[in-house]
């Protein structure tokens, strides 16, 4: 029973906002009789007729053509008796009545789709030949449409409107705090495009939007253009030329500078940065272009060799731009052990720049000389070898290869294991468990060898050996010595005699340098495997070996490693 008021209810309230929307649409409705639900779920009419609750699209449609029928046998049925009353003329009413397809009850008029007719209602939205989107209004229901109410309006609060400006006035207001602008100090760069350098697709695209073009330019290679205006075109002697400016913060300024040249953009520093001082110095070398080079070829040829700051453009030619004393510094670190220093290019990678030069050695049977710098208080190595040989053409086959399974990966004797050691405590704590102690990585003493252990008294035959050695043959080893003390340390007053004294001493630590002098005494090769596995073992050969010895460091003390079984150590230990 509650669920039939249920329905009397939900049906009243959708009929009354049904009959309200229709009064404020303007057409004239009369009111409709009640509708009493029958056993059958029928509804029955003020005149007796049944209608169904529910009814599909085919009978809808039935009942209107019959409703329609019904209304035009009677509107004829009207006009004759009118025509037999007044000699068939219709008053103004019945005539506006009938223009606008009501009649004099206040039914609706028949109502099709909105989009039917040349020129009527809103077309479907389409896209046209340049694919744009053209969009409109949204259509208004028909009058007649029935109005259904969801399921959650019956639970939704209620506002009354005059209480509208309270509820706008609790809203939140935002976020109160003032924040600033960071202002930042930014340089402002020069950017040329010479038509000569540049490639047709780029030369046609910058004249068409040049600052977009340059700004996506330095964004592909992470750089953040703060502004780009001022392009002009000019005529030059060799085709066109475009220029304009562009702003970038200055910690980029090196950054960007060093990408000069690239694509046949060439960029360069105003005299003043925005801050009015300038910011870089530097030293422009400029090449001309061989005889019958065109000017791609010239500018990938200067790319190969560009300096600190990239490449420079002026009338058609180019240069390297390099700080000042970049060059002037490395000609000063190669002084003293070459002779005819001529620099030639140089190469940037990620952290580190190589230089290559054409020079003289003094010592003609060395192919790895150390150069020592000093950057502060630190001091440096550098060094200088003999640059690999130049690409050539080489012929090249492809062989044929098999399936190959997967395959273990290959283990070493040097290979560091995991093992526990124990951590100092602190004061008053108590000794820690063997659960607590730390996990580090250690090399253990190579597999088919054993430690014998050697006293640390620091005198011994060997040592004296090496200093005669090493008096001997100063000349060979003068160039070797890394200008450090026996501890490690620099000493601008130490000599080359000095150091091989002090070699002499009782608990001297030995460097690289006492090592190959041993091993060349001795005519022998020498192995060092370090305990610590942040260490690569070393080995130090000489053509004249006869036999091989191996060394345990550990501890800043070395060991001699002997072979478990026999006289034969391992093979992999030399490998």
């Amino acid at each position: 029973f509650a669920e039939e008021i249920y329905k009397y209810i939900q049906q009243a309230v959708q009929e009354a906002v049904r009959q309200a929307l229709q009064g404020l649409s303007g057409a004239g409705i009369a009111p409709a009789a009640p509708q009493v639900p029958d056993a059958k779920g029928e509804t029955q009419d003020g005149k007796g007729r049944k209608r169904r609750k529910r009814q599909g699209k085919g009978e809808a449609q039935a009942e209107a053509q019959a409703n329609g029928a019904s209304q035009q046998k009677g509107a004829e049925s009207q006009k004759g008796k009118d025509k037999g009353k007044g000699g068939g003329k219709l008053s103004s009413q019945q005539a506006t009545s009938a223009k606008s397809g009501v009649d004099g009850r206040g039914a609706e008029p028949k109502t099709g789709s909105l989009n039917k007719g040349k020129g009527n209602g809103n077309s479907a939205s389409s896209p046209d030949s340049e694919g744009w989107t053209k969009v409109g209004p949204k259509p208004r229901p028909s009058p007649d449409k029935k109005f259904r109410l969801r399921a959650q309006d019956w639970d939704k609060p209620l506002l009354d409107p005059t209480k509208i400006a309270e509820k706008l006035e609790a809203l939140q207001t935002g976020v109160k705090e003032t924040f600033a602008v960071v202002r930042k100090p930014s340089a402002v760069l020069h950017v040329r495009v010479p038509q000569a350098f540049a490639t047709d697709q780029l030369w046609k695209q910058f004249l068409k939007n040049p600052s977009r073009v340059v700004m996506q330019w330095l964004s592909n290679l992470h750089i953040n253009a703060l502004d780009a205006w001022g392009w002009k075109e000019e005529q030059v002697d060799k085709g066109s030329q475009l220029y304009g400016l562009i702003r970038i913060l200055e910690p980029d300024i090196t950054s960007v500078l060093a990408l000069s040249g690239r694509d046949g953009i060439f960029l360069e520093l105003t005299r003043e940065s925005s801050s009015g001082q300038p910011k870089v110095a530097v030293k422009v070398n400029w090449v001309d272009a061989e005889k019958g080079e065109n000017m791609p070829d010239y500018l990938s040829r200067m790319l190969r060799s560009a300096g600190d700051l990239g490449l420079a453009h002026r009338a058609g030619r180019l240069g390297h731009v390099a700080l000042r004393s970049s060059t002037d510094l490395v000609e000063r670190l190669l002084a003293p052990s070459f002779e005819n220093i001529k620099m030639l290019r140089q190469l940037r990678k990620k952290k580190f720049k190589v230089f290559y030069f054409r020079a003289a050695s003094k010592e003609a049977d060395r192919d790895l000389v150390p150069l020592t710098a000093r950057d502060g208080n630190d001091t440096l190595t550098l060094w200088a070898t003999i640059a690999p040989p130049r690409n050539r053409v080489r012929q090249q086959r492809v062989l044929k290869g098999s399936s190959v399974l997967s395959l273990a990966p290959r283990t070493s004797i040097f290979e560091p294991q995991p093992v526990s050691i124990a951590t100092c405590a602190e004061d008053g704590d108590k000794e820690q468990g063997v659960a607590k102690k730390a996990k580090t990585l250690a090399r253990g003493v190579p597999t088919g060898c054993k430690v014998h252990i050697v006293p640390g008294d620091g005198s011994c035959e060997l040592r004296a050996g090496v200093v005669n050695h090493l008096l001997q043959h100063k000349d060979r080893y003068v160039g070797l010595w890394d200008k450090c003390d026996t501890g490690g340390k620099p000493d601008p007053n130490l000599d080359f005699e000095g150091y091989i004294k002090l070699v002499g001493q009782e608990s001297a630590y030995a460097s690289d340098l006492e090592l190959r002098a041993l091993a060349r005494s001795w005519q022998v090769n020498i192995v060092v495997v370090p305990a610590d596995s942040r260490l690569e073992p070393e080995a130090f050969t000489t053509q004249k070996a006869k036999k091989t010895l191996a060394f345990w460091l550990e501890n800043k003390h070395i060991d001699l490693l002997l072979p478990v079984e026999g006289n034969k150590y391992p093979e992999e230990l030399f490998s």
